[in-house]
């Protein structure tokens, strides 16, 4: 799964267009079975996709999901649940990802001028590629969430546009 991760990641970093839903899922599915084994967690994750044939900038759901994780720990939950749908509404498409915790552990060292950063990037990733935006929320109560809206066929005529 490491290699896997360790491709699709190089693979991703290069790419300038989109990638259909699926295969951003398969990449979020190994990136957080790794964090299960790398940190020792208990991770559950569940998946409501109601659409999936369409487009979204590669990475996008490892780092949001990556966020949503780091959140948690910040709150010292030693059981976190991300959930991870999908919506069609009029004229976009929807991805949220929410996630909250339970229990107790120890804190986390990492920084957390990185996480306020973190996102950024797909923020500009998705308004570049796609007309796409990304919101995030958290939630005194420990609840994290993120909302992604992609413009319909935004993702598919900029693909047309860049292979030809």
């Amino acid at each position: 799964r490491f290699a896997e991760l360790l491709r699709g990641n190089l693979d991703a970093v290069l790419l300038e267009t989109p990638v259909l839903l699926p295969v951003e899922l398969k990449h979020v599915q190994n990136y957080l079975e790794l964090e299960k084994i790398r940190l020792h967690e208990e991770i559950r994750t569940t998946y409501q996709i109601d659409r999936n044939t369409f487009w979204i900038p590669a990475l996008t759901l490892q780092l949001s999901a990556e966020r949503i994780l780091w959140a948690l720990r910040q709150r010292r939950f030693a059981r976190l649940t991300l959930q991870i749908s999908t919506a069609e509404m009029d004229g976009c498409y929807l991805v949220m990802l929410a996630g909250d915790g339970s229990g107790q552990r120890a804190a986390d060292a990492e920084q957390a001028e990185m996480a306020a950063e973190m996102l950024d990037g797909v923020r500009e990733r998705l308004k570049n590629m796609c007309g796409g935006s990304l919101t995030m929320q958290e939630k005194e109560t420990g609840e994290v969430g993120i909302r992604i809206i992609l413009p319909k066929n935004t993702g598919q005529s900029a693909l047309q546009e860049w292979t030809g």
